[in-house]
């Protein structure tokens, strides 16, 4: 969050909005938890907010040539077949089927770092305070508000689902991952039974 901070104080920035997407998710939590007078709003897209590690205990396992689905979220297979991982993970993320503009941009923007830069992303990212704990610590001084005036189901869905609570919707389709102007309109909005 070092970096997040230099640049705020380098602006002379007292406070901002933070709008997060994907992995970013986490580092926007982590600073509202640790410096909540820094952060006056915190918008979390596409939330990529699982307590696991990312990649798995496999993810330096050897998958061979040819594996399926999401087998290819493999250290190795980015090194050997980095534009076909990148071809099926943003399939998956703009899963819709007139989102071709969208796909290719992704893969077209993937392509502009490589496997070992991505692959440190997975290995060197680590944060050691629980998620539950983390998302309890956030308090935007001025958060923005449902319709009933009650804070917005997304961190509340959140808070749930880092204690465990299955009940969690997250705007997934029909198996597929879907970024936020891809998925059903209010499916990220809703927690419920």
């Amino acid at each position: 969050m070092g970096g997040a901070l230099a640049v705020l104080d380098a602006t002379g920035t007292d406070r901002a909005s933070l709008v997060t997407l994907s992995r970013s998710t986490w580092q926007g939590v982590i600073l509202a938890a640790e410096h909540p007078e820094r952060v006056e709003r915190l918008v979390l897209t596409a939330c990529a907010l699982d307590p696991a590690p990312r990649g798995g205990p496999d993810f330096h396992a050897p998958v061979g040539d040819n594996p399926k689905g999401w087998a290819k979220f493999n250290a190795g297979y980015w090194r050997t077949h980095y534009r076909e991982f990148l071809e099926f993970f943003f399939a998956q993320v703009s899963s819709e089927p007139h989102s071709t503009k969208q796909h290719e941009d992704a893969v077209a923007w993937g392509l502009e770092t490589t496997p070992e830069i991505l692959i440190a992303t997975i290995d060197e990212w680590q944060c050691h305070t629980p998620l539950a704990d983390l998302l309890a610590r956030v308090r935007c001084p001025h958060p923005p508000r449902a319709r009933d005036g009650g804070p917005r189901a997304p961190l509340r869905a959140f808070r749930a689902g880092a204690r465990g609570d299955r009940r969690l919707r997250s705007g997934r389709d029909g198996g597929k991952r879907s970024h936020p102007e891809h998925a059903r309109p209010g499916a990220l909005q809703r927690a419920g039974p």
